[in-house]
């Protein structure tokens, strides 16, 4: 019996040790196992605090220049931290500027006349706007050098003075009946009518006394291309070409005689800002420099702007609410600005995919700016871009629509050139079919720039709305040839900043 009981201890020891656990003696304490304790946790990382987006910034230096009257050239340093900005053209003729990278050179002409001028440009990045002030002295009068005396003779030298016996000198009298006179902005002629005389006076009490007419001439030329004259015996017409500009200019000129100079001062009116007037054609045809385009008559009216029935389950959520917008009557591109009337303008064609007929693209919306700047001074009328509800409300067809997805169709491409269809490249305009209203290409081919920054909808109705009045993101419209069909219906909305400059991005007038 105990060697049985001893066999199976021996077997539990072994047991015990084959699992490594230490054997359970009876009656014997066993030692406590240590206590497993778990590493603690590193402590996690604090995530770095976002720093804020740096504010713009423009420098201009310098901002002022001083010119010599007889003219020069000094060059300004531009540094926009966006990269990107454009300069205004100064109002007067006698300053003209070059851009060449980040410099602008400030070229003058010779200042004729004896009073100081000055004018001024802007240059402008987004938001920020700098203004360079340019003076030019006026040119020194030329005084007669007075006539020396002849030295006398040393102490040995006998001075005889000789009597002066009266003689007769001739004198010259010169006025003008009128001395300023306002122009029309149209243009047109006036006259005047010059009054010189010569007659000689004496200084001899009853000396000779006797009179004529004295020839007269024009002494300091107007500056300004836009003035000329016609002499006529005593008469003087005066001509002033049309102002193209929407603010007044000025110049003068002066008529000598003799000793006498008299000045004569030019002022001309501003062009008012024009719309096309309403026709019952619905457009307008404008060239320049030989180029033709058309804008699209949109008669005002009331519609629902936003994400609308027809629009289905695509509608972002910046597309909502849908709202009713109430618009005047206004103009708008038949199609988008081609390279051809982007050349004539401005000299220069940014985009990627050549042809004249094609839209132009690779411009930013401050390039836009600039482009309508020039045209409106080369035509007297005020385009503009157009608001985003006016984009819209025309590429809906106005007051014909037919609650189209798109602009003119439910079949994308009918009317678009987009990624689906050809997704390589811009295409000419007017090569799809256009829309209710005769306008082509408001889905697809390039995004379009609007007026407006980005903003939220309201569900409240709206009167000629304008958007946010600041931002940072301005709206583009229509979708693109390398974009999605949902990025081309009529309702939807994306936006960039104002220099982004892009293959897929042009624009369309408004007026």
């Amino acid at each position: 019996m105990k060697k049985h009981i001893l066999l199976l201890f021996a077997m539990a020891l072994l047991i015990s040790f084959s699992y490594g656990q230490s054997p359970t003696v009876p009656g014997r304490p066993q030692p406590a196992k240590p206590a497993q304790t778990t590493p603690p946790k590193p402590a996690p990382t604090p995530k770095p605090t976002p720093k804020p987006a740096p504010k713009p910034t423009l420098e201009v230096s310098p901002q002022t220049l001083s010119f010599a009257a007889n003219g020069g050239s000094k060059t300004v340093t531009v540094k926009a931290s966006s990269g990107k900005w454009y300069k205004t053209d100064p109002a007067e003729t006698w300053a003209t500027l070059a851009t060449k990278g980040n410099t602008v050179t400030v070229k003058v002409s010779a200042n004729a006349k004896t009073q100081q001028r000055s004018t001024s440009f802007k240059v402008v990045s987004g938001n920020l706007s700098k203004t360079v002030s340019i003076n030019q002295d006026g040119a020194k009068k030329q005084n007669p050098q007075p006539t020396k005396p002849k030295p006398t003779g040393g102490s040995n030298t006998t001075t005889t003075t000789t009597k002066t016996p009266p003689t007769s000198k001739k004198e010259t009298s010169l006025s003008l009946s009128s001395y300023s006179e306002s122009f029309k902005a149209e243009g047109e002629s006036k006259t005047i009518t010059v009054n010189a005389n010569e007659y000689w006076v004496s200084s001899r009490p009853n000396g000779p006394v006797s009179g004529g007419r004295a020839d007269w001439y024009i002494g300091t030329q107007p500056d300004a291309s836009w003035v000329s004259y016609t002499k006529d015996g005593d008469r003087l017409t005066i001509k002033v070409s049309p102002n193209p500009r929407t603010t007044k200019r000025t110049d003068y000129f002066t008529v000598k005689c003799g000793d006498k100079e008299k000045r004569f001062d030019i002022t001309q009116a501003a062009a008012t800002p024009t719309t096309p007037p309403a026709t019952s054609s619905n457009a307008q045809t404008f060239t320049v420099k030989g180029v033709t385009f058309k804008m699209i008559r949109v008669q005002g009216g009331t519609f629902r702007m936003g994400c609308t029935s027809e629009q289905g389950s695509d509608c972002d959520s910046d597309e909502n609410p849908a709202h009713s917008v109430t618009l005047s009557g206004y103009y708008i591109g038949e199609t988008e600005v081609t390279q051809e009337l982007w050349q004539a303008v401005m000299g220069n064609n940014p985009s990627r995919f050549k042809g004249s007929n094609k839209p132009v693209e690779r411009v930013s919306w401050e390039d836009c700016h600039e482009f309508i700047t020039r045209l409106n001074s080369l035509t007297g009328y005020n385009f503009r871009l157009p608001t985003e509800a006016e984009w819209e409300y025309a590429a809906r067809g106005g007051r014909k629509s037919q609650g189209y997805k798109y602009s003119g169709s439910n079949t994308l491409g009918n009317v678009a050139w987009y990624y689906g269809s050809d997704g390589s490249k811009t295409h000419p305009v007017k090569t799809k079919n256009a829309n209710e209203l005769g306008i082509y290409d408001m889905s697809g081919n390039v995004w379009e720039w609007c007026q407006d920054w980005r903003g939220s909808y309201s569900g409240s109705p709206q009167f000629n709305p304008k958007g946010p009045s600041s931002g940072s993101y301005r709206v583009r419209r229509g979708g693109g040839w390398c974009f999605s069909a949902s990025d081309c219906q009529v309702s939807f909305r994306a936006y960039y900043t104002p220099g982004d400059r892009n293959d897929f991005i042009g624009f369309r007038l408004a007026l």
